[in-house]
């Protein structure tokens, strides 16, 4: 608002009108970004909902690998008793 074409907008006659339509501009630009700021805001919203419930599923998902591996593990060490008995047959 401090260029050259704002400062001589306001010395000419018409001054206050141009004032009034770069200060409705300005509202409009302000009122657009608020209703764009409004959609992003509710899609963040939305799509934290679902982030949460997939980190939620994926915690389960890894608590069930960790049974498996611990499963895993029992069956190896298993076979390796088994392994060092059987030569012994």
């Amino acid at each position: 608002m401090l260029s050259a074409q704002w400062q001589s907008a306001l010395t000419d006659a018409q001054g206050p009108a141009a004032a009034q339509s770069i200060l409705d501009v300005e509202h409009a630009i302000l009122a657009l970004s608020n209703a764009s700021l409004t959609n992003i805001a509710t899609a963040m919203q939305t799509n934290a909902t679902d982030l949460t419930s997939q980190t939620n599923a994926l915690n389960s998902v890894v608590a069930k690998i960790n049974q498996v591996q611990g499963v895993i593990d029992a069956v190896t060490n298993i076979v390796a008793t088994v392994g060092k008995i059987v030569p012994l047959l």
